[in-house]
């Protein structure tokens, strides 16, 4: 009878810990699933990067890279860091408007390459929009651009009649950090007193533009430190707003669409590697005063004119 109890009694012990680590057990169990599943950063990371190698244009449209910013705060940061690596800012669309809001929120110092499409002449007061303008583009905070290349209409390319809107320009002078930028392109034609945002960018290798033809004031290259990082520069035609870019640099690649010796072209050529003047009609009598302005010279791209077929023999003399 006593060990029956004795037996009785140690069972019951024996289910109330079994009861007791139960209840821990599930208690344990759900504070797990209730905290959310954090993965590495570097793993994230690794999965952005992988899917922004797929091809198509939808990784970086509205159904790609947008969905992983929007799915967790997790994958938010590296997404949009992708996202906004390379914008394109089409001005007047709605679409503008929601990149510029973004990238005054949050985004800007992602912003390496930054594509501006629209931007042309000055508009009257009134009709321009600071929600899809340039001017609700944050340049402040762009602190890693590297690249801006500024693109208007067709129609408004060769337009040498009007002046463009300098609201960018006047932004980009007084609101972009010192020497961040290496590039920029602008066809259409400009003043030189668009380009001054240039002079706080010591850091600038690359320059594509066309200057208005017969432009007036030239700012001495005094006034501004030389560009001595310039590479490459790519314009319309050579003068003397062109030569005062020039002037202190070590420019290995110059293009233009027309072109005559300067005076002190010798002094900015004699480190070019790459001439590019495709449709400019060099002659038999200045070809050699070329070739000998750039003796590291590695490609010329010339034209050929009837000049040539005149007198060839003494060409190479």
């Amino acid at each position: 009878m006593g060990k029956s109890r004795r037996k009785t009694s140690t069972r019951r012990r024996h289910d109330i810990q079994e009861d007791v680590s139960s209840d821990a057990f599930q208690a344990q169990a759900s504070t797990r699933m209730s905290q959310p599943v954090t993965l590495p950063i570097e793993l994230i990371s690794m999965i952005i990067d992988e899917y922004a190698l797929q091809p198509g244009d939808f990784v970086h449209k509205e159904g790609g890279l947008a969905r992983f910013a929007r799915c967790s705060r997790a994958f938010q940061e590296p997404a949009e860091r992708r996202l906004y690596r390379n914008v394109e800012y089409s001005i007047g669309t709605l679409v503008a408007q929601k990149i510029a809001a973004v990238l005054r929120s949050r985004a800007a110092p992602y912003v390496r390459n930054l594509f501006i499409y629209g931007y042309g002449p000055a508009v009257r007061r009134g009709r321009s929009s600071s929600r899809h303008g340039v001017s609700a583009l944050p340049f402040k905070s762009m602190v890693g651009l590297r690249r801006l290349q500024l693109s208007c209409a067709a129609s408004d390319e060769n337009d040498i009649g009007t002046l463009i809107n300098p609201e960018l320009f006047h932004l980009l002078e007084t609101e972009l950090p010192e020497n961040i930028l290496l590039k920029f392109v602008c066809r259409r034609h400009l003043l030189p007193s668009n380009l001054k945002f240039l002079n706080r960018q010591s850091t600038i290798e690359s320059l594509v533009f066309r200057f208005l033809p017969l432009v007036g004031y030239v700012e001495p290259r005094n006034h501004r430190p030389p560009f001595t990082k310039l590479i490459e520069l790519n314009t319309a035609k050579m003068n003397d707003a062109v030569m005062s870019l020039m002037e202190g640099t070590n420019i290995r690649s110059f293009g233009a669409e027309s072109f005559y010796i300067h005076p002190n072209w010798s002094a900015a050529s004699r480190n070019l590697c790459v001439l590019d003047l495709a449709f400019c009609c060099i002659g038999p009598s200045v070809l050699p005063e070329l070739i000998a302005c750039s003796p590291g010279l590695r490609l010329l791209f010339f034209a050929l004119g009837d000049q040539w077929l005149v007198d060839q023999a003494n060409v190479f003399q």
